[in-house]
């Protein structure tokens, strides 16, 4: 049973790819944020894994933050771009 599904799977495989069925590649985003680190403590760190993704990517260590550094409103201000007054995330809670 188990070789009757790897060939219908190969064929079925290989048929998708004779008529062009697969999905073009799409460009991906990957957001690492460190919570709860500034910006200056990063330079003179010993992080050589986070060095190489930051050389290839982006990195700002120009962000502003409100008031409050809080992790609830300001992951959502990252990824909504609005302040917590808009967005509406005000502490870490789930009410």
């Amino acid at each position: 049973m188990l070789a009757l599904g790897t060939v219908f799977f190969l064929f079925s495989a290989q048929s998708a790819l004779a008529a062009g069925e697969l999905a073009p590649r799409q460009a991906k985003v990957l957001i690492v944020g460190w919570d709860g680190v500034r910006a200056d403590c990063l330079e003179p760190a010993h992080t050589p894994v986070f060095d190489e993704l930051s050389r290839f990517g982006t990195l700002t260590l120009d962000a502003w933050t409100g008031p409050r550094t809080v992790s609830g409103p300001s992951w959502t201000s990252i990824l909504t771009g609005v302040w917590p007054g808009k967005h509406g995330v005000l502490d870490n809670s789930f009410q």
